[in-house]
């Protein structure tokens, strides 16, 4: 069990970690010290890991591949790009200086955002079982868990598929399901169990991770204000899951479907991205960032595909017209590159 936990660590949380520190001084992005920074690093190296998986993993899908070769060549890239760009910008502590920790009246919204957070955690991992659209997300990574294969079984009577048919085409293009089962390989943990139990917790203090980092944009770095911030959004999210398609029902209950990823957390990042793309227009690497983030919404859901491209593709257009950039018109087509190429992809194959 303790060797299990380690891994789990080293998985979701040091390599993302320093993937996401190397990736932003690479990119020269997000460039503050201390916990927003890191709570930048962190995000943006998941994405990343998110994006890399979608880029290899498709190919191998479409050419009915195991899933063994999707890992391996995950971990072959990922670890050769950390190294990569570990060695050249020597990006070995991510955490910074460390700062003195005063007691002060300014420490009770802190504590009030973190017990309404880990109360929505405590329930997420503890409390709650929630199993609808089993028999289509969870059964794909339990096929490529125990059979390893992708897509080729049918998810409701088990039988073999000469070719991808019904929703499973949109599972082609956006293999979620597929890195859940990637991190039961690296961990040794059944995907069954990570997607209901371990990982909820993990992804849902990155969704207000992304709402801290908002509001930290919004507030100026004003620390209460950004606490009253994100304790207002958890309320909301908590309370106002009255229909299917609300914000508080994708974060709060079916976050380990790519579709709730996509609403809960990467559509915030984006406007996150947005938003500092408009301060630094000068630093046209951000571009690459958006790119990374495009990948990740494409491997979360068809709807990550389409609206995922439709933000970047929109933004990108605002950029170049107010701004009158002209020069810039190839951020246009670059921005929602992958949104146009596994849209063309699905479109072929369905």
């Amino acid at each position: 069990m303790y060797i299990k936990l380690v891994l789990l660590l080293v998985a979701v949380v040091i390599i993302p970690l320093y993937y996401g520190a190397a990736a932003s001084k690479a990119l020269n992005i997000y460039q503050e010290r201390g916990g927003t920074g890191v709570l930048f690093y962190y995000i943006f190296g998941s994405i990343c890991l998110w994006g890399i998986f979608q880029a290899v993993s498709v190919p191998l899908i479409l050419l009915k591949q195991p899933f063994t070769h999707a890992v391996w060549l995950w971990g072959i890239v990922t670890v050769v790009l950390l190294l990569t760009l570990l060695t050249i910008y020597r990006t070995f502590w991510p955490f910074g200086k460390p700062h003195r920790i005063r007691i002060s009246w300014k420490w009770l919204p802190v504590i009030m955002m973190l017990c309404i957070i880990g109360f929505q955690v405590y329930q997420y991992v503890f409390k709650m079982h929630i199993d609808d659209d089993d028999s289509r997300f969870v059964v794909t990574a339990v096929e490529a868990y125990e059979k390893n294969t992708m897509m080729l079984i049918h998810p409701t009577n088990g039988e073999l598929l000469d070719e991808f048919i019904g929703e499973r085409v949109k599972d082609v293009t956006s293999p979620w399901m597929l890195y859940i089962a990637l991190i039961g390989k690296l961990v040794h943990i059944h995907p069954t169990i990570l997607a209901h139990t371990v990982m909820p917790g993990i992804w849902l203090l990155m969704v207000y991770g992304v709402f801290w980092l908002l509001g930290d944009f919004f507030f100026e770095q004003d620390r209460v204000k950004t606490c009253l911030f994100v304790s207002f959004a958890a309320v909301v999210i908590q309370y106002y899951g009255g229909h299917p398609w609300t914000q508080g029902s994708f974060t709060l209950v079916r976050i380990w479907q790519g579709k709730a990823m996509f609403a809960a957390m990467l559509i915030p990042f984006l406007l996150l991205l947005f938003l500092n793309m408009m301060q630094q227009r000068e630093n046209t690497r951000y571009w690459i960032a958006l790119l990374a983030a495009d990948l990740a919404c494409c491997l979360m859901s068809g709807v990550g595909i389409s609206l995922g491209g439709g933000l970047t593709l929109f933004y990108a257009l605002y950029d170049v017209l107010a701004n009158r950039r002209w020069k810039r018109v190839w951020t246009v087509p670059l921005a929602c590159l992958p949104s146009i190429i596994y849209g063309l992809i699905y479109m072929k194959i369905s």
